[in-house]
């Protein structure tokens, strides 16, 4: 069998954007007040929340995105495309 010889590209060309794949929803990091909000809506904690952990691609490409680090216990909400119900939202809390 023989081996393809491979060819360095540079970091910048081989890098993907996992935000713009097709199947990724959109994620949005909420602000501290809307995370009252949210809380206060639907009458729950952060705890009761589902996680997302901080190594999470688009969690790191939101960080890209605003310059700056996302602290555990931030909510992010999801956006996604449903055939039978639309367009709907999920929110997480980020963990470690």
């Amino acid at each position: 069998m023989r081996k393809m010889a491979e060819k360095a590209q540079p970091e910048s060309e081989t890098r993907f954007s996992v935000m713009s794949h097709q199947l990724v929803p959109t994620h949005i990091l909420l602000d501290q007040k809307e995370e009252q909000d949210v809380l206060a809506r639907y009458r729950t904690t952060k705890d009761a929340l589902p996680k997302i952990r901080r190594t999470d691609p688009c969690v790191q490409s939101l960080e890209a995105k605003a310059g700056e680090e996302i602290r555990r216990g931030r909510i992010i909400k999801i956006f996604r495309k449903s055939e039978t119900a639309g367009l709907y939202f999920t929110y997480r809390v980020v963990v470690d």
